[in-house]
Parts: structure tokens; sequence; C-alpha cells
């Protein structure tokens, strides 16, 4: 796991708990982008004062209550964040405000937190996943767009479409040239770091259930080859 960063003494730590059941909110509202909160309770009392607190670079440690690829529900904990935005009074509405929809206005913080949102996976899925630094540095190094474009993409086509073939011909094309660079076998090809990575995970002592969902198989017997 990554280590936490240090924290001087005149930053704080916050506490996220929430149940992966609550969706978070919805888009734009996702776990690990944002903490919010009604601005009133039912009663119409201050319950949620605390959420005026938090300040710039305060960090946050974010627990989660799932049902994990090992079978176990319960909550653990999934990853931190630091303050970008102290808190804001907004009349947005969350698309997915479960039990707190009778809210008109809404508390907000903003996290600084590298997230990376794949619609459509090896297993069908979709799915946000946290960046390390490095990734996270290579895509903030890329040119910006909008959030329906591919941020890689093929040369010569528009960046809202892309040819599935072609693009893994170019990727594996890549591949294979610095593959000689570096002098590696010919018998390694792009999709042998995909199994390396599942290996790795194996020898590290992590189950099959783990390894199915870190490598987003849809079906477990893939894993167990």
């Amino acid at each position: 796991m990554t280590p936490l960063p240090k924290f001087d003494t005149r930053k704080r730590t916050w506490i996220e708990i929430t149940k992966s059941e609550h969706q978070h909110g919805g888009k734009g509202w996702e776990f690990g982008t944002c903490l919010w909160s009604p601005m009133l309770n039912k009663a119409g009392s201050d319950f949620y004062a605390i959420m005026r607190e938090p300040q710039k670079g305060d960090l946050v440690l974010h627990f989660y209550e799932h049902t994990w690829p090992d079978g176990v529900h319960e909550n653990r904990f999934s990853g931190f964040s630091r303050v970008k935005t102290k808190c804001v009074a907004t009349d947005d509405q969350p698309p997915i405000n479960s039990s707190w929809g009778y809210s008109n206005q809404y508390y907000r913080i903003d996290l600084d937190l590298k997230l990376v949102s794949i619609k459509k996976q090896k297993n069908g899925h979709q799915q946000t996943i946290p960046l390390c630094r490095k990734a996270a540095e290579v895509l903030m190094g890329l040119q910006s767009g909008h959030g329906n474009e591919f941020v890689f993409h093929s040369p010569r086509v528009d960046h809202y479409s892309r040819s599935a073939k072609r693009f893994s011909e170019r990727s594996s094309q890549v591949f294979r040239y610095y593959r000689r660079m570096v002098g590696l076998p010919e018998m390694i090809c792009f999709h042998s770091l995909r199994h390396g990575f599942c290996t790795a995970l194996a020898n590290a002592g992590k189950s099959s259930f783990v390894i199915k969902a870190a490598a987003r198989y849809q079906d477990i017997s893939t894993t167990l080859r």
C-alpha cells in the first residue's frame, strides 16, 4: 500500500466512512472525488456543521463498506486524499442522494485524488480506479479534452472514435520496438505484461478471487488457467 504522506502539525486528519450501496451521490460526486452532506438535517438543525471545518491540504482517510472480491462484506481502508477546496454550499443536486433527498442545499468539499474512470473493462463493468503518482503524471501531461474522448487514440482518426483492432496492432508494434531496444526475447509479447502482473500477485500470496478482480476477468476460470 502507498505510504501515507507526512503532514506537518498544522494539518488535520479526517475520516470518511461510507457504503457502496449508497453509490456516494452518483456521477460527479463519486467516492474519492468529494465529501458532501445536506446543510441541515430533517429537523432543520445544523447537524453537519463539522463539514465547514476541513481546510485545504488536510488529510482524508477513506473507509468503504463493501462486499469485496474475496467474498467478505466489511468496512476497509480504501485510500487517502487531500482537501482540495474548503467547504462550499451549493444548490446542485447529487444524481443519487438516497436518504438525503429531502435537502435543497448541500455542503461539498472537493478532494485532490487522482482517479481514472474506465467505462468498460475486460469484465464488462465500469469502475473508478485510483492512479499511482507516475500514472497520474503521465495522464496529466497529455492534452486534456472532453469526458467522452479517448485518452489514447489512433493518430489519424478523431478523438471520439477508435478501431479496437488497429489500436491493438499499433500498441503491439510500439511494444515490439521498445522490446528490441532493451534486448528482451521475442517470446515476450504485449499481453505478457498482463500475465506477469497476475503471476506477481499469485507469488505474493493473493487469492484467485483477488487476482480475478485486479485483472478484470469476467470468469474465475480464466484466472485459474
